[in-house]
């Protein structure tokens, strides 16, 4: 159940390989089919993203795949769930986090915006209140963390991630796990 930034993520689920389950896509799909009940980025509408990447989640673990969960995660229980999930599984799981300067993700997403070919609706507004509500990774969420700045190489950061499953899957490395993260 992993997330960072999009390209860290999507390097990943390559890598792994994965399925790659994206809190963007999730959103945009309980407002198309006309469940969504308030706000994109809401406490409500939030937690009703997490709950179906969770549930999407456990169905690729339990079929047998790797999974990916790609978003922010900033909030201490979202992350908490992925644990959960990944227990009942019996399967390992780690928080692969990208971490940048607040200047940067303001670059990032505004020139994602001008593309406007990304599903990602997250503005500066949003930005700015995810900074401001993150909550830190607990001891065990940064025992269990791969954290990489812009400068890593994607190789360093699969090799990373495959090391940590390692430690955390009883399958090994190759085994159902997940990996969760935030920007």
């Amino acid at each position: 159940m992993c997330s960072s930034d999009l390209t860290m993520a999507g390097q990943l689920a390559e890598g792994l390989p994965a399925v790659r389950v994206r809190t963007d896509v999730e959103r945009l799909r309980l407002r198309a089919s006309g469940a969504a009940c308030g706000e994109p980025y809401s406490v409500l509408e939030t937690a009703r993203v997490y709950a179906r990447v969770e549930a999407d989640l456990a169905m690729a673990l339990d079929a047998g795949f790797d999974a990916i969960a790609d978003g922010a995660f900033l909030d201490h229980g979202h992350r908490a769930d992925m644990g959960h999930l990944a227990g009942r599984l019996g399967v390992g799981w780690v928080i692969a986090s990208a971490e940048a300067p607040e200047s940067v993700l303001r670059e990032r997403i505004a020139a994602r915006r001008a593309l406007g070919a990304d599903v990602s609706e997250a503005d500066l507004d949003v930005l700015a209140r995810q900074i401001t509500s993150a909550e830190p990774l607990d001891a065990d969420e940064q025992r269990r963390a791969v954290i990489c700045g812009l400068d890593a190489a994607p190789r360093q950061i699969l090799e990373r991630v495959r090391v940590a499953l390692s430690r955390e899957s009883p399958a090994g490395p190759n085994g159902s796990a997940g990996c969760g993260s935030r920007v």
